[in-house]
């Protein structure tokens, strides 16, 4: 955790902030959060947690639980009440089709590749693969409308195009 985060989190622990001014400052440090149900063990029906992230650009992301009491939390609670449940299945071939929903929603192209690793028994994470920085150039050139379509141009330098 970086010093502002551990900075905001004694303001939460000691109750320094309205939840106004809390919220402010939480914004203004670039966080969004929202309110879920509480998956401490022995949290009442009616028990909610506030959960706070920050976006980023790189992969993976992931949500780190804090609970002050140290109380032990469900994180598969969390993260399948945060992302919505979609179901497939195994082919007899061994293959897993994706969900339409998570192939449109990112963009996922028959013949991607994905790497597939094992968490632990039951469960799996697949990332896609970044493509080749040249992926698709051969299938641009031979679009090409014609046979000589490039061709050199007589110039040293670009400054005399």
């Amino acid at each position: 955790m970086t010093m502002d985060t551990q900075a905001l989190l004694s303001s939460i622990r000691a109750g320094e902030d309205t939840e106004l001014e809390l919220a402010d400052r939480l914004i203004a440090a670039g966080w969004v959060g929202m309110r879920v149900p509480s998956f401490a063990s022995g949290a009442a029906a009616n028990d909610v947690n506030l959960v706070f992230w920050r976006w980023g650009d790189r992969r993976p992301s992931r949500i780190v639980l804090i609970d002050d009491e140290r109380r032990h939390l469900d994180a598969r609670g969390v993260r399948q009440y945060l992302t919505p449940a979609m179901r497939t299945s195994v082919s007899t071939k061994g293959q897993i089709v994706l969900p339409a929903e998570i192939r449109r929603r990112d963009d996922v192209e028959p013949g991607q590749e994905f790497d597939v690793e094992r968490i632990e028994r039951g469960e799996y994470r697949l990332v896609r693969r970044a493509p080749a920085t040249n992926e698709g150039v051969v299938d641009w050139l031979l679009d090409c409308p014609e046979k000589g379509y490039f061709v050199p141009i007589e110039s040293e330098s670009t400054d005399t195009l």
